[in-house]
C-alpha cells in the first residue's frame, strides 16, 4: 500500500516548502503507470496528485517515458550527475541536509523540467526587484595572463556574464570544495543565471563560512533563491535572520518582508 512504500525515506523531507512524506515515492509512481495495481492503492494515488501540484507535474513528467526500464535509465543519469556536481563537493560533517535537497531537487527535475516552479511567477518576480550581484571581495590581477582559475571566474563575475562565471567557478570549487567565498559567488551567479536550485546547494554551503561578510550575504541570497522556489516560509525564516543581525542587507530584508506580508 502507499503508506508502506513509504517507510523507506529520509527522515528530514521537506523541501520546497513540500512535506514530500505526504508526497508520491519513484516507486509509487513506477508502479501506477508501468504496473498492475490494486484498485485501492490507484484511488488513493489518484486521489493523491489531483490535490497535490507537485506530484500532478512529477506523473506528468514521467508519462513522457515509454517504459519504466527508460524512466528508471534516466534517473540513474540523473543521480550520476548529481553526484558529480553536487555531492562530491558538500563535506558530510555539514552538508547531509543540504546534499539531500541538491539530490531532491534534481530527481524532481529530471521528472517535471521545472514546471512546477517555474509558474510561480509572483514570487520569482518579488525575488527579482530584490535581486542584484553582490560586490566582489577577491582582489583580481588585472593581467589576464597572470590570472588564476578563481580570479578568470571573478572578472566573468564583474563583467555580468553569470553563467560563464557560474562555469568556472563550479570548475574552481571542483578544485577547492572547503572554498566558502566560491561558494558565494557560485550560487549568486547562478541565482543571477535563474538557476534557482543549483544556487541553493552553494549558498548553503556558503553560510557556513567564519567570514560574517560571506555568511551574512550567503543568507541574503539564499532567501531570494527560496521565494523564487515558492519557499515562502523558509525565506521568511531566513529574512527574520537577515533582520536580526542589523548588518549591511537588514533594511533589505525588512523591506522584503513588508512586501511579502502584503502580497
Amino acid at each position: 500500500m502507499l503508506k508502506q512504500l513509504k517507510s523507506n525515506r529520509p527522515v528530514d523531507n521537506n523541501f520546497a516548502g513540500h512535506d514530500v512524506d505526504s508526497c508520491l515515492t519513484e516507486e509509487d509512481i513506477i508502479r501506477y503507470l508501468f504496473h498492475e495495481i490494486a484498485d485501492e492503492e490507484r484511488f488513493q494515488i489518484e486521489n493523491h496528485f489531483t490535490e497535490c501540484d507537485l506530484c500532478y507535474d512529477l506523473i506528468a513528467g514521467a508519462r513522457k517515458f515509454n517504459s519504466e526500464k527508460e524512466l528508471r535509465s534516466d534517473l540513474e543519469q540523473t543521480r550520476r550527475e548529481i553526484q558529480k556536481k553536487f555531492l562530491r563537493s558538500i563535506p558530510a560533517r555539514r552538508g547531509s541536509k543540504l546534499a539531500y535537497y541538491a539530490a531532491a531537487a534534481l530527481v524532481l527535475i529530471a521528472f517535471s523540467g521545472f514546471g512546477y516552479w517555474m509558474s510561480h511567477d509572483p514570487n520569482r518576480q518579488l525575488a527579482d526587484e530584490y535581486l542584484k550581484p553582490y560586490s566582489n571581495t577577491i582582489p583580481l590581477s588585472r593581467s589576464q595572463s597572470q590570472q588564476t582559475l578563481l580570479e578568470e571566474a571573478m572578472a566573468e563575475y564583474e563583467s555580468e556574464n553569470f553563467a560563464l562565471a557560474k562555469g568556472k567557478l563550479n570548475e574552481f570549487i571542483d578544485q577547492n570544495p572547503d572554498n566558502l567565498t566560491a561558494h558565494l559567488y557560485c550560487g549568486i551567479s547562478a541565482l543571477m543565471s535563474n538557476d534557482d536550485l543549483e544556487s541553493v546547494a552553494h549558498l548553503q554551503m556558503a553560510s557556513y563560512s567564519q567570514d560574517t561578510r560571506i555568511a551574512d550575504a550567503a543568507e541574503w541570497y539564499l532567501a531570494l533563491a527560496n521565494l523564487k522556489l515558492d519557499n515562502i516560509n523558509e525565506a521568511k525564516t531566513i529574512l527574520v535572520r537577515v533582520v536580526n543581525k542589523n548588518g549591511y542587507f537588514t533594511d533589505s530584508a525588512r523591506s522584503l518582508l513588508e512586501r511579502i506580508k502584503n502580497e
